[in-house]
């Protein structure tokens, strides 16, 4: 799970298998699997980064 920020500024833990879609389009934008999107504060490279950090402290 990674932590997001609204345009409102709330924080929002999301789980990462929830991702399907990143949209640069100028705000980051989050497409769901259950086809909602999210727009957050966070960069794209920001976001992927988070992803690849919780996967890569996974393996062993």
């Amino acid at each position: 799970m990674i932590w997001v920020t609204d345009l409102k500024g709330h924080k929002t833990k999301l789980h990462t298998m929830l991702i399907r879609e990143i949209r640069k389009s100028p705000d980051t934008v989050l497409i769901l699997s259950n086809g909602n999107s999210l727009i957050v504060k966070e960069s794209v490279d920001n976001i992927v980064d988070m992803i690849s950090g919780k996967y890569e402290a996974v393996k062993v």
